[in-house]
């Protein structure tokens, strides 16, 4: 690493920068290699802007999706489902959402394909899971898991007036050495990592996922005037050393646009 490198305040990992392809293309990325327990092997597809992440489930592996976001599968796949715990559960089963929890899990000695994406443009993130490892995520993220990974909530009174979710989800591991946590971005992606004694303040709607041990504090930018006539209003500031996924577009703000093109005669992106 060179100097230069080293007096940075922050590194950022973006998904278009990791993966080799030409600047307009979309790029597939090259295999990850299970490991022959709960952790198959996968793939991102077509990222980053319509990312979507095959698995190839082996006799036995299993993944879970909550929120009914498979595209395809092979036609081996066994699907088990269940009723989604608690009074969520039982609250989306009245109310039309996604009540049921989707077990997927592979049958034959020859790894067999499943494809999950999201319903809004962007990319896929795969997070691998050690025994050791809570990492907090904003619950709209979740794409898929492996089924030895269990989830829990963690509440944050503070971003009431900071954005982001008052309720995250939490990953942990709860068997095995290892599992996958595959998370849903809006637009593409960055890995902030923050060294020790620096910051970096954040747009609030724009976490996506971090370990869970990392403390954050609700700031602004500049002064009051600032905060008000800036549209930038609190953010959340992070301290080093830490590594945080952050979302490239602020999935709000763009329903809105929508919503507010939508009584025109004509619907712009631009």
């Amino acid at each position: 690493m060179s100097n230069h490198t080293k007096k940075q305040s922050f590194v950022i990992n973006s998904s278009s920068k990791t993966k080799k392809a030409s600047k307009h293309a979309s790029v597939d990325s090259d295999i990850v290699e299970g490991d022959g327990s709960f952790i198959p092997s996968y793939k991102i597809v077509n990222s980053p802007s319509s990312g979507s992440l095959v698995v190839y489930l082996g006799k036995g592996q299993t993944v879970l999706d909550k929120d009914g976001n498979m595209n395809y599968c092979d036609g081996s796949i066994k699907l088990n489902v269940n009723l989604k715990k608690g009074v969520m559960g039982v609250f989306k089963l009245i109310t039309g959402g996604d009540a049921f929890e989707n077990f997927y899990q592979g049958t034959t000695d020859e790894p067999s394909p499943i494809c999950f994406a999201s319903d809004f443009p962007g990319d896929v993130i795969g997070i691998k899971i050690n025994s050791d490892d809570k990492y907090a995520f904003n619950s709209s993220s979740l794409l898929c898991s492996t089924v030895n990974v269990g989830f829990g909530k963690l509440v944050r009174l503070k971003n009431i007036f900071g954005g982001g979710g008052v309720i995250l989800k939490t990953a942990s591991l709860k068997e095995g050495t290892a599992g996958m946590l595959w998370l849903k971005t809006d637009g593409g992606f960055e890995k902030l990592i923050v060294e020790s004694g620096k910051t970096m303040r954040l747009d609030n709607n724009l976490f996506c996922a971090a370990k869970a041990e990392y403390k954050y504090e609700l700031t602004k930018l500049g002064g009051y005037k600032s905060a008000l006539l800036s549209g930038e209003g609190m953010v959340m500031e992070f301290k080093g050393p830490c590594e945080i996924y952050v979302h490239s577009r602020n999935s709000e703000k763009f329903i809105k646009m929508l919503k507010s093109k939508m009584g025109t005669s004509k619907i712009s992106l631009s």
